[in-house]
């Protein structure tokens, strides 16, 4: 089949291949705002789907974090990249979670509106290749 031919993915297989991934997967807004919560993010984190989607994704960063992580997003808006950095995280708990973050920007046509995707995974599931703690590209 020539490339042309080709279909877009439907949204539904999207979802249900976001829902089966072992890695969790957050999206959020331009304003901060969660918008997409998978299966493993529920498991990690220890908040449902309901309890997060509209909410501030800042309430996964610890205090004293936060100031470094918009660092790492205004990186990210410009062009830069955040891969497989040691990163810690809250859980619904408060327990502190050390996670491998990759983060990417999903651009639409006006930038500022742009979503951010982050993807979190165990450290024991990646290679050696990770960077230190506070490592954006």
């Amino acid at each position: 089949m020539h490339r042309k031919n080709r279909k877009p993915a439907n949204e539904g297989m999207l979802t249900a291949v976001l829902q089966a991934m072992n890695e969790a997967v957050v999206v959020k807004s331009a304003a901060g705002t969660i918008t997409l919560w998978n299966r493993a993010a529920a498991e990690l984190f220890g908040y449902t789907p309901p309890e997060v989607i509209g909410e501030k994704a800042d309430i996964l960063i610890p205090p004293g974090e936060l100031r470094h992580w918009r660092e790492c997003e205004k990186r990210l808006r410009g062009g830069g990249a955040v891969r497989r950095i040691n990163a810690v995280r809250l859980a619904k708990d408060g327990v502190r979670i050390r996670v491998i973050l990759t983060a990417t920007v999903v651009e639409k046509s006006r930038p500022a509106e742009s979503d951010i995707v982050e993807i979190y995974r165990a450290p024991q599931a990646t290679g050696a290749d990770v960077l230190p703690a506070g490592g954006c590209l």
